[in-house]
């Protein structure tokens, strides 16, 4: 795929990449690679290893190599000394809350233990048997495991989580300098700065990625991208739409929340096709590259395509997930995303069917303030841009396919999965694009005849992140972490026997954690082996 990409990307002058890109393309093209051979083989031994070593002492041959590297040098070239303390702020805050215990639910849940079955075995048929979210086979648990350090008995589980995090960090603070402290739009600037401020005040973005194995700030942070390369048109037309088309399509196999980016893919062929029919080839075999190991691992794993969701159910295999835990397992995303439930069919259907009058009111109450704050600011920008439509439908064609796609997909968040750690990347998507069509590009500014005010409000910002530091140093902090990650919390467990296989269960309050695969959820009468091994997969017994 990258190599397909290379003819189209050498064309690119290196002024006009940003080398936070090309290591996001990068950890695009590792992922889908290794997802192919998860199909095969399992990732967590040092062969994986060794072959991605020599890929990349091939790789530095190529002439695109020395444009990234070039790319990547420039992040750093003239960068303001306050803007470079805001950067070592954000970085310590990273290396002291990802090396921390992991706790966070979900990856005790699922996480860690589907992470642990790519590790350790090729995908494993009716996986989802076991249990219902080990079906959740998003590549980000592939890139989780090819990037943990399990295979030199390390604890780091989200080392990728926290690069990826830096690689935000350093692509928003360069956008900031470039605007605040160079020759750009001293608003345009300020407002990077309040989207690196959101960033950090709501839980469920920085600070939920850095301390767990979760993806939905990863898909955010894809979705923005893919906004901002439609909307930005800085570098080269060709590779603008290759990047659309490929971290599009790779953030809807990361996390279904994010779908309505299949409208940027339509758009991107279409403006490619217009151009080149080069691209358009290229295009698809970028989408079938990326898909083809995604539905292949749900198929395997739970019998269906676009897991949790049932439909489309072509396959009729002995492994599948029974249709009506399926549907439950979808139904129950909505309904928690909404009000708190049991998961229970009657609960979730009950949730479900609530009339919004009745669940909206109870919805709000339960978000934090910042997250609060965003909801009311993607409102009133909205409420904006209706009394400035004339001026939005002048807007160039992307800038109003940017609005299109994001506004979609901020009506399919509130009615799918109306959780705000679901929507990010549509609700501040559309803001920015709307904010930066009314009053950026209209020529407006903020008048500042000196730099000192805007060096003090950096200082400030920066003192504020680092007094947050020193709080997580003295609370959440030990020795061990100057060393090696904390890990996943431990939790105690049992071990039953059941069909000729030792599966670990834990106690009623506990989740799985990272004990030992297979580990299952209260007893074994829902599943029953495939054969004698475990890489013979598991079928349900509730047919």
């Amino acid at each position: 795929m990258l190599y397909s990409i290379k003819r189209l990307v050498r064309e690119t002058s290196a002024e006009s990449l940003d080398g936070c890109l090309i290591c996001l393309l990068g950890f695009i093209g590792i992922t889908v690679f290794a997802s192919i051979l998860s199909l095969v083989m399992p990732l967590g031994g040092w062969v994986l290893q060794i072959i991605l070593f020599f890929l990349t002492i091939a790789f530095l041959f190529f002439k695109p190599t020395r444009i990234s590297l070039t790319a990547l040098k420039r992040q750093f070239q003239k960068l303001h000394p306050a803007l470079m303390f805001f950067l070592l702020c954000c970085i310590v805050l990273l290396l002291v809350m990802s090396t921390w215990t992991i706790n966070h639910p979900d990856t005790l849940t699922y996480h860690a233990q589907t992470i642990q079955w790519i590790e350790k075995y090729r995908v494993v048929p009716g996986l989802a048997n076991l249990h219902i979210r080990y079906g959740l086979q998003s590549p980000w648990f592939i890139s989780c495991a090819i990037f943990s350090t399990h295979f030199i008995n390390g604890d780091a589980l989200t080392f990728i989580n926290s690069t990826i995090l830096l690689w935000y960090f350093i692509f928003t603070v360069q956008q900031t300098n470039r605007n605040l402290f160079s020759d750009g739009n001293k608003l345009t600037g300020v407002l990077w700065m309040v989207l690196i401020a959101i960033s950090l005040a709501s839980y469920t973005q920085v600070r939920l990625t850095a301390t767990s194995a979760s993806l939905d700030f990863i898909a955010v942070l894809l979705t923005w991208a893919v906004l901002f390369l439609m909307v930005e048109n800085k570098t080269n037309q060709n590779t603008q739409w290759l990047l659309v088309v490929l971290f599009s399509i790779f953030a809807i196999t990361l996390k279904l929340s994010v779908l309505p980016l299949i409208l940027t893919v339509v758009y991107a062929i279409y403006k490619s096709a217009r151009r080149r029919l080069r691209v358009l080839a290229i295009s698809c075999i970028i989408a079938v590259l990326v898909t083809a190991p995604y539905f292949a691992r749900n198929l395997l794993t739970s019998g269906y395509l676009f897991f949790p969701s049932s439909f489309p159910d072509i396959v009729n295999v002995d492994w599948k997930v029974n249709q009506a835990e399926t549907q439950i397992e979808r139904d129950y995303i909505t309904a928690y995303a909404r009000i708190p439930v049991s998961h229970t069919g009657e609960d979730i259907k009950s949730a479900i069917i609530k009339p919004y009058d009745q669940w909206i009111p109870m919805w709000w109450k339960r978000q934090s303030v910042p997250d609060k704050i965003l909801l009311l600011i993607t409102a009133l920008v909205f409420f904006v841009s209706l009394g400035n439509i004339r001026r939005i439908i002048r807007s160039d064609e992307n800038t109003k396919a940017g609005l299109i796609i994001s506004l979609t997909g901020c009506l399919f968040w509130f009615t799918q999965a109306p959780d705000p750690r679901f929507g990010f990347g549509f609700l501040i998507g559309f803001s920015a694009i709307a904010a930066c069509e009314m009053f950026i590009k209209s020529g407006r500014s903020l008048k500042i005849s000196s730099n000192t005010l805007v060096v003090v409000c950096t200082l400030l910002v920066s003192l504020a992140i680092g007094l947050y530091d020193v709080y997580r140093f003295k609370n959440f902090f030990s020795i061990q972490q100057l060393f090696q990650p904390l890990g996943v919390k431990k939790v105690s467990v049992k071990t039953i026997q059941c069909n000729g296989f030792d599966f670990r269960v834990p106690s009623l309050e506990n989740e799985c954690g990272a004990n030992d695969i297979p580990c299952i959820y209260e007893n074994c009468n829902s599943f029953t082996p495939r054969g004698n091994n475990l890489t013979d997969g598991f079928k349900s017994a509730n047919k």
